[in-house]
């Protein structure tokens, strides 16, 4: 939500504190209620999608992280297992399919990372039987098969997260007209039989409607770099690089992109392109200053 926004929300909910405050006033006056229920049902949408907004999307990357926490540390139980049933057997194959570190599980892409955890399962599979003695038995497989798929699914849930605050955003622009014309061109009109009536309620009404500007401008900072080509260097272009309560842009012919007028905090970046695997960047925004994220991208 962007500040003029954020401005006009502050405005509506005063309206409906005032409007509510005098329902004695206006509960007769059939046009004025219809016209009012319309606009608390607009307001009540805009309330949805700014909390949709400011859902974050931190959350959703730590509960993916989490999931492949576990994933990992079972595939390091499993695999350890398997190798030293593979070394006891001099079975130098199997050894080498499930040797995989920490970091050859962790600091790879998710889905590289997914599939060296399904590889390890694999092979445990094939001699599960013999496993017993190593500390490893069927239902131990079962529940390491059950976290593999567990970090498959929230692999892409970064970038869902933010595409759900771009319908958001979108429909949230669309909302705040719609409000601003049920004011105006209805219960702004029927004010006016109130001042005799209730002159405290026909003043406070139109105090309430004063849009109070609290510039935001001070806390606002941009992200800008340059998308490459992992395995030559090179820059990439039409990259979609999408983050949250923004219009996405694409980089250009050098690579390069630039996001402005973001708040200040915590925010997640996604970087996105056909045939190229999606790169999820979490960038801590400051004010007044541009913070530079370079990408480097891999071929699916």
């Amino acid at each position: 939500m962007n500040d003029n926004q954020e401005n006009k929300v502050s405005m509506y909910l005063a309206v409906k504190t005032v409007v509510d405050s005098y329902g004695a006033v206006w509960a007769g006056v059939a046009a004025f209620v219809n016209g009012y229920g319309l606009f608390i049902t607009i307001l009540n949408r805009i309330l949805g999608e700014v909390d949709v907004q400011e859902t974050a999307t931190t959350g959703v990357r730590t509960d993916k992280l989490a999931a492949q926490d576990v994933m990992i540390e079972q595939a390091l139980v499993i695999s350890g297992a398997v190798y030293a049933y593979a070394s006891d057997v001099e079975n130098n194959t199997l050894m080498a399919s499930v040797s995989f570190t920490l970091s050859e599980l962790k600091y790879v892409r998710d889905t590289i990372s997914a599939e060296r955890a399904r590889v390890i399962h694999t092979q445990a599979t094939t001699v599960v039987g013999l496993l017993v003695d190593y500390g490893v038995d069927p239902a131990m497989l079962d529940e390491f098969d059950t976290s593999i798929d567990s970090f498959l699914a929230l692999i892409p849930a970064p970038r869902v997260a933010i595409t759900v605050k771009k319908g958001a955003t979108s429909n949230l622009v669309e909302d705040v007209k719609l409000a601003d014309k049920q004011l105006k061109d209805k219960l702004d009109k029927l004010m006016p039989q109130f001042k005799t009536v209730s002159p405290d309620f026909y003043g406070q009404y139109f105090d309430a409607r004063i849009i109070v500007n609290y510039k935001g401008g001070t806390s606002k900072g941009d992200i800008s770099g340059v998308v490459t080509d992992v395995e030559t260097g090179n820059p990439i272009k039409d990259v979609e690089v999408l983050t949250e309560g923004k219009d996405p842009v694409l980089t250009d012919s050098d690579g390069s992109f630039n996001l402005t007028g973001l708040k200040a905090g915590e925010t997640t970046v996604v970087f996105s392109k056909a045939g190229l695997q999606d790169k999820v960047a979490v960038v801590m925004v400051v004010a007044k200053q541009t913070v530079v994220v370079n990408v480097e991208m891999v071929k699916v």
